[in-house]
């Protein structure tokens, strides 16, 4: 799929995208796409409850403030990212435990929240905009521990496999995985 660039810039989706390295890029790379919807304040903190995520971000914000250092930006877009995909998960609800966070700081986070999600992308720019969002996910997603596994691993459906070890060609599809170059070469071609 590639990514798309605008004179020469990658095309970001959000206000919050750090171009400063390419470490706080890939990091920007994990925003999720702006929901042009308004965050809400629920009552039910059991429900909706941000503070892990908002703890992580205020942490990362305020070793940022101290050090400003690329370590710093990487870890403080990662906690944001993380907040942002857990308030989507909760369509744009959320709450805390206002004992354990001060005003300002809850106040300074809201704000890159609502900053966030009223990004607009440019119309000319929205296409690729939307290809490198997916781009990223699919590179996400292939790139995971979990799923590169899997991806390595034999393809095997127990029940059919019984029934085709008596044909040569059921013997030659076991040997099928992403290791043996000629699978590689019959998806390639």
């Amino acid at each position: 799929m590639g990514q798309s660039f605008k004179d020469s810039i990658y095309v970001g989706w959000s206000s919050l995208f750090d171009y400063s390295s390419e470490a706080t890029l890939m990091a920007s790379k994990k925003l999720p796409l702006p929901r042009n919807k308004m965050v809400i304040q629920e009552s039910n903190i059991s429900k909706f409850n941000i503070d892990s995520e908002l703890n992580n971000v205020i942490e990362a914000m305020s070793l940022l403030e101290k050090q400003n250092s690329n370590i710093n930006k990487v870890t403080y877009i990662e906690a944001l990212a993380e907040l942002l995909h857990k308030i989507n998960d909760f369509e744009g609800k959320y709450n805390y435990s206002r004992s354990k966070f001060s005003e300002k700081d809850v106040q300074k986070v809201i704000d890159l929240i609502k900053k966030h999600n009223s990004f607009k992308i440019k119309y000319n720019q929205r296409e690729a905009a939307y290809k490198n969002v997916a781009s990223s996910n699919i590179f996400t997603i292939v790139h995971g521990l979990r799923n590169r596994d899997q991806a390595y691993s034999d393809i095997t459906m127990k029940d059919l496999s019984k029934e085709a070890d008596a044909s040569p060609k059921g013997k030659r599809i076991k040997q099928l995985n992403m290791i043996n170059p000629l699978t590689k070469y019959i998806m390639q071609y």
